[in-house]
Order: C-alpha cells, then sequence, then structure tokens
C-alpha cells in the first residue's frame, strides 16, 4: 500500500501534531510531488520509538522512525517451526485489511504490531536491507497495491492522473533501491515474521530476540541478511521478551523462549489454531 499502517492509524489517535495539512495518500510518502507528505513523515512520534532502543538511530534525511513491526503475515511452517514459504498465512495486519469480524483466532490472542526495536536500514549502522524496492528510488519500476492487485508506481500514477517528481531535493536514496524500513511513514514498516533463517529442525533458533549476540549478528546469520537478529523479526533490547500489542488493545512482553510454532499461531488472525495459554512465556 501507498501509506504506512501507521498513517493510516494516526486519525484516531486523541493527539495533536500527527496530521498535515495538503497531505496526499495517492502519492508514496517520499514523492517530492507531495511536499505535505514529506513535513508530516519527518514528524518524531514518541508512541513509535522504543526508550529501551540500543543504538542511537537518526535518519539522515530527517524522518521519523518507528522500532515496532506491524504483522502482515508468517510463513513459520505449523509442523516444524522452521521457515517454509508454501505455508504463509496472513495475519492481522494483512495488504488489503480485514474485518474484525473476520479475526476469527479472536482479539486477544492474536499480535497486531510487535517490538522490532533493533530495526535499522541501509543508511544507518547496523546495515540491514529491506527485501522490498522503494517505488521512487527505483523510478516508479517497484510494485504498489492498487486496491486489488500490485501494479507499478508508474502504472497507478497513470491510472490516477498523477506526476511522480521522484526523490525529492536533498533526499538520498539506498545504494540498492530498496525501501527504508525503519521509517514509520514507510509502508514496509510493516513485514513478515519467518523466524530465523539458521534455525533448523536439528536446533532451533528462538524466535523473538533470536540471534541477539553479537552485535551485527553471527557468522551465520548476520543482522544485513533478512530475517536475521532484528532485520524484519521480533526483537528487543529487553531482557527476557519483547512488547506486543494484540488486536484487543492489551500489550504483553512476549517471552524470547516461545516456540516458533505458537508464534505461529499468534500472529495469524483466521486460521483456528488452538493453543494452551501455558505455551505462551
Amino acid at each position: 500500500e501507498l501509506q504506512s499502517v501507521y498513517a493510516q492509524t494516526f486519525s484516531y489517535l486523541d493527539e495533536e501534531g500527527y496530521t498535515a495539512s495538503g497531505v496526499s495518500s495517492q502519492y508514496a510518502y517520499n514523492d517530492a510531488a507531495c511536499p505535505a507528505n514529506q513535513v508530516l513523515a519527518t514528524r518524531v512520534v514518541p508512541p513509535l520509538l522504543c526508550p529501551t532502543q540500543a543504538f542511537d538511530m537518526t535518519d539522515p534525511n530527517g524522518y521519523g522512525l518507528t522500532h515496532y513491526l506491524p504483522m502482515v503475515y508468517t510463513d513459520i511452517d505449523p509442523a516444524t517451526g522452521i521457515v517454509n514459504p508454501s505455508k504463509r498465512k496472513a495475519g492481522a495486519m494483512r495488504l488489503g485489511g480485514i474485518a474484525v469480524s473476520a479475526i476469527k483466532d479472536g482479539m486477544s490472542r492474536t499480535i497486531a504490531i510487535a517490538e522490532d526495536s533493533g530495526r535499522g536500514s541501509e543508511l544507518v549502522n547496523p546495515s540491514m536491507i529491506s527485501p522490498y524496492s522503494d517505488p521512487v528510488f527505483t523510478n516508479g519500476t517497484a510494485l504498489v497495491w492498487n486496491g486489488t492487485k500490485q501494479v507499478t508506481y508508474s502504472q497507478w500514477c497513470s491510472d490516477n492522473h498523477l506526476t511522480s517528481q521522484g526523490l525529492p531535493a536533498g533526499d538520498t536514496a539506498t545504494p540498492s533501491g530498496h525501501r527504508v524500513f525503519n521509517r514509520w511513514a514507510e509502508p514496509a514498516s510493516a513485514g513478515g515474521v519467518s523466524g530465523q533463517p539458521n534455525s533448523s529442525l536439528a536446533k532451533l533458533i528462538q524466535p523473538v530476540n533470536g540471534n541477539r549476540t553479537p552485535i551485527g549478528g553471527p557468522p551465520g546469520c548476520p543482522w544485513s541478511q533478512t530475517n536475521c537478529g532484528p532485520n524484519e523479526e521480533i526483537f528487543s533490547w529487553h531482557n527476557s521478551g519483547a512488547n506486543v500489542l494484540m488486536c484487543d488493545g492489551s500489550v504483553r512482553l512476549l517471552g524470547d523462549e516461545i516456540d516458533p510454532r505458537v508464534l505461529r499461531m499468534l500472529i495469524t488472525a483466521d486460521e483456528l489454531d488452538i493453543y494452551d495459554d501455558k505455551a505462551v512465556p
């Protein structure tokens, strides 16, 4: 989508300063065609930042950041507990959205947003690359959601009689042309949970705060690799887990020793999984 989860929910917060005149949901947040989008996207939003964040991260282009990851999907295998793309299942913050009535697994038993306070970007250290191309950095060739399917940003602009003006003056694109996924205005600030990729049937790596040490990740799973450490995974600097926001509005500390198969059940919204509450540390 062209708007992040946060941009779509700010109007429901009872606080001033999270909106700006002239903002357009038709343009990408970093398209120079709509300067008001950049005005809003550079605002620091304290509720989206975790006080325990270990790194002094600032965006070199001045955009506001987030330390939290809306749950789009999980592809943890329900039987083995390791990543299996063929077992991908949507979460509550899925592409296109979901009605509250469709969250069959229960609002209090489904994660909406989870902590990911170690996530960086290509532009800061520790360097992490988003798996998704940026529509502005790639001159319109990256895909965006038009409400029914994915199309290129150029096609989206053409279909809606819009003219992209590319990157704002002074902004820096990532070397890869991929998105900066720790910006709150970036739609790719939401993502999927796969568990640590060096997890195996012989040795399951904890899916919360996995590969936490050393800083930057172990040789077999550097944080620059997707899903290693805090790269698109649930991660915090708390001693025993990470905070998660459930769909009913409650906040819980999810223990880092949780079985990845149980974590999958907490992320999927309508798989009708049944788990014992005692299985959630």
